[in-house]
């Protein structure tokens, strides 16, 4: 077959014939999204729209930004800009220990209504729920492990 030029250098032709790039479409296909896409999406966004309106109502403040991914077997959420005044105020006096600790006693308050929201919305039992706070920068990550679908077979890859 002979060799191809690239700008990597000479490679064999027949490796390069076993490569094939596939569309977005095909990329979706693949993993499973075709027909779940739409519906994850708009899971993510009530996801996303939820969880800052139970951390506005309880706790006086919701965050900045809120970007929630939505998986075959889980749901993530990243919060960023969540501290309240006073928060801010004892990390930079050094006690983020006390912020964190507050924190995630918050967080362990909040597992059952963030948990319900998630199972509602995605009509899928939550088996664990995770939750962690980075200080510096201000980023909040809510991770929800969701029981199996039975009703779909896992994408392509996932075992």
């Amino acid at each position: 077959m002979g060799t191809v030029t690239t700008p990597a250098g000479s490679l064999p032709a027949s490796l390069l014939t076993s490569f094939r790039v596939l569309t977005s479409e095909e990329r979706r296909e693949r993993i499973g999204m075709s027909n779940s896409n739409g519906a994850n999406t708009r899971n993510a966004q009530a996801i996303s729209n939820a969880i800052t309106k139970l951390q506005r109502d309880h706790y006086g403040r919701g965050p900045e930004n809120v970007r929630t991914v939505v998986g075959y077997d889980h749901v993530i959420s990243f919060l960023e800009n969540s501290f309240i005044p006073v928060e801010r105020t004892l990390i930079d006096a050094g006690e983020l220990t006390a912020v964190r600790e507050t924190r995630l006693a918050f967080q362990r308050a909040m597992e059952e209504r963030f948990v319900s929201t998630v199972e509602e919305i995605t009509d899928r039992k939550v088996r664990a729920f995770l939750s962690t706070v980075s200080l510096n920068p201000d980023i909040s990550v809510e991770v929800f492990v969701l029981d199996p679908d039975t009703t779909d077979a896992a994408p392509e890859g996932l075992a």
